[in-house]
């Protein structure tokens, strides 16, 4: 259990002898393209890439870059990406072999290099099914989806893998929790001790940013950044930040050696 898990079981008044265990299963296939999906108030950001969801999550390729028009659906801008990889089903007549990994790299044509992996249609028919979900009195942040053959499979051509709901319904943090609060120490003794992953000082505001939110672009800019860790699908966030610090990842975590 994680320490937000925690928390939450806390929270409801939950004891952890009424806890059951609970395994959920997604069926994985093969897909033309995958990506995530950020909503702000004016804007739908979608980012894509050729091929599973492995490549930009880890941080290898720069995916394409869209922003539509929340109400109209109406490309804003759009920017190619640095994409030469992507990650498929490696197949293999024997399972043993697929035991430790199942997923192979491979490496993109020049065509596919330097096309966009999502046409206008597609654009669309993802502007649709975020439109749906900000209507459904359903508030979230992000999201990530695959874009799958639809010919010969038994799954939705669009399906979502992964949401993430906005913070005003999530029922671990509220409001209350998040004001700002001004802390006034009356000696020069170091309220928080950790690690320094890299040398140097800086002097600027801490801003404390939830999992949940740490995608949007303005957070964080010109200040300290403190959350619980950095994923490589962050990484470009950190761009316009003064520091960073994260409750967890030692010297070789990914924010660390950014630092560096």
């Amino acid at each position: 259990l994680s320490a937000q898990s925690l928390f939450y079981c806390q929270r409801i008044g939950l004891a952890l002898e009424q806890l059951n265990l609970g395994v959920l299963i997604q069926p994985l296939t093969n897909v033309i393209a995958s990506g995530m999906g950020t909503v702000y108030p004016h804007s739908f950001e979608i980012q894509a890439n050729w091929g599973l969801a492995q490549s930009w999550q880890q941080g290898e390729v720069s995916p394409d870059h869209f922003i539509l028009d929340r109400k109209t659906g109406i490309i804003v801008s759009q920017e190619l990406g640095n994409k030469h990889r992507g990650y498929r089903l490696k197949y293999s007549p024997d399972l043993e072999n697929l035991a430790e990994n199942c997923l192979q790299k491979y490496i993109f044509s020049l065509e596919e290099q330097e096309q966009y992996c999502l046409s206008e249609l597609t654009l669309a028919e993802l502007f649709n099914l975020f439109n749906n979900l900000t209507q459904d009195n359903f508030s979230w942040n992000s999201l990530e989806w695959v874009l799958r053959e639809s010919k010969q499979s038994q799954f939705p051509p669009l399906a979502i893998t992964n949401l993430t709901p906005s913070l005003d319904v999530c029922p671990i943090f509220s409001p209350s929790v998040l004001k700002t609060k001004t802390i006034n120490h009356s000696s020069d003794q170091t309220p928080l001790k950790g690690i320094g992953a890299a040398p140097g000082r800086i002097h600027a505001f801490i801003e404390v940013i939830a999992e949940e939110t740490f995608r949007d672009l303005s957070l964080g800019k010109n200040k300290v950044i403190v959350t619980a860790d950095i994923s490589p699908s962050q990484l470009s966030l950190l761009k316009n930040a003064a520091g960073v610090i994260t409750e967890f990842g030692g010297m070789i975590s990914h924010a660390a050696i950014l630092a560096r």
